[in-house]
């Protein structure tokens, strides 16, 4: 099922060197990187998609079964099915956070056997919550939650114009309720990344609306939602711009349209322009996530015109399956690499052995985390917590749900400790503690 295979390599940057005419000084780094990438393999299907990480490395995303498609957690050894909320059919894992919690969506059967809705879900760790839709709308999709379990995506509502046409928004769910954040001044707007100070970025249409085939007028925009209002982050020069994550610093990745407007390329926003990432060789690439240090990944064309994953590492856009060196372990190609954590870890997908499977490329060649093993009395992940004092990989293992001890009675403070509905001297616990003897040595 996994393929792991490490590679060093040394980063290299070349800079013009001040006031020495035409001359480069390249500074190569001292410190060496390591890349181990792993095969996350499926849930007995044929394909799998990674689409987020976090900093436990752990991964979720979507793997198609003969259900259809399910969402899954990787923890480090296997793939988890997270099944489907009540009257659901499907679904997809979009976002992780740090504490493990998933978010998506799910298909949901609707009033006839060929009718069906979309609704957000949320995975606490023990089962998924659908999160529904507003009153009015038509259905919900997330995807995004940071660690205080926010969660941002978009709602949709039935047009009055046409009805095979939805209108779409972005919301927030702050934990009771779904916010309409509107949009920038168009008919639609969609939110795909929130931060963890309830920060948002995405797009949203400025003018017309980007999902209607007899209007080639809209222009759309990549926004960032403060907590207050949607703000525009303009474009690379081209009409249009997409959001796809943020980090904690306000940083947004996504891509925009450079003239001509038939060519999106990977962008950096930092919180006052946009730089343009460039590509691979090719005429395209598409940002899909940043972390806290900047660093980008998402996918690019290349010249031959197919794409490839791609590491934006704040000075190059670097081909993953080269930095990984792919294709010399199983690998055919990485298509699309979907989010990157602290650590510069790195989850999506890509083709092994003839099939789609997701992938978790880890930056620095030490193996994937060891899941606590709950009933063999060994730290076995190294946190100084052994079995079921492990709260955190046990509290749901069923070795670990038993009763809690019985306490001992204590024989002079009037209360029924052991919880046996006797107290103190009347409880045969105490028949041998000198509280319950008096000077003859008889039990009071």
């Amino acid at each position: 099922m996994k393929n792991i295979m490490p590679k060093k390599i040394k980063n290299v940057l070349c800079v013009l060197a001040s006031g020495m005419l035409a001359t480069a000084a390249c500074i190569i780094s001292a410190q060496a990187t390591d890349y181990t990438i792993i095969d996350l393999g499926t849930l007995g299907g044929i394909d799998s998609r990674g689409a987020d990480i976090n900093s436990s490395r752990q991964v979720t995303g979507s793997s198609w079964t003969e259900d259809g498609d399910r969402a899954f957690l990787y923890g480090g050894t296997t793939m988890q099915d997270l099944g489907v909320p009540p009257d659901g059919l499907e679904s997809r894992g979009i976002g992780i956070n740090d504490n493990g919690e998933v978010t998506g969506y799910s298909k949901i059967q609707g009033s006839t056997s060929y009718f069906f809705y979309n609704h957000a879900f949320l995975y606490d760790g023990e089962s998924m919550l659908d999160l529904g839709k507003p009153e009015g709308s038509i259905g919900s999709f997330a995807y995004a939650i940071n660690n205080d379990t926010w969660v941002a995506g978009r709602i949709t509502y039935s047009s009055a114009e046409d009805p095979f046409i939805d209108t779409s928004h972005a919301f927030l769910y702050d934990g009771e309720s779904m916010q309409d954040l509107g949009t920038l001044g168009g008919r639609h707007s969609h939110a795909d990344g929130i931060n963890n100070n309830g920060h948002l970025t995405g797009w949203s249409d400025v003018t017309g609306d980007s999902a209607s085939i007899t209007d080639d007028s809209s222009i759309t925009h990549a926004f960032v939602y403060d907590g207050n209002s949607m703000q525009s982050i303009g474009t690379l020069g081209g009409t249009d711009s997409y959001g796809r994550d943020i980090n904690d610093n306000g940083w947004v990745a996504g891509y925009s349209e450079i003239p001509p407007d038939d060519i999106k390329h990977a962008f950096v926003y930092d919180g006052n322009s946009m730089q343009d990432l460039g590509t691979l060789g090719g005429v395209s690439s598409y940002g899909h996530g940043i972390n806290n240090d900047g660093h980008v990944v998402g996918y690019s064309q290349l010249p031959d015109g197919t794409f490839a994953a791609f590491l934006y590492d704040g000075y190059s856009m670097q081909d993953l399956c080269v930095l990984t060196d792919c294709t010399q372990h199983g690998w055919d190609s990485l298509y699309i690499a979907t989010s990157i954590n602290e650590r510069g870890d790195i989850s999506g997908y890509g083709k092994v052995h003839d099939e789609d499977h997701a992938f978790l490329i880890l930056n620095d060649g030490t193996p994937p985390p060891v899941p606590e093993i709950c009933d063999d009395g060994i730290d076995n992940d190294g946190d100084d917590l052994i079995d079921c004092d492990d709260s955190t990989d046990c509290n749901s293992d069923p070795v670990c749900d038993q009763p809690p001890p019985i306490e001992p009675e204590i024989c002079d403070d009037g209360i029924d400790n052991d919880a046996d509905g006797l107290t103190d001297c009347s409880d045969k616990d105490c028949r041998r503690d000198p509280a319950c003897k008096t000077g003859g040595g008889k039990k009071r």
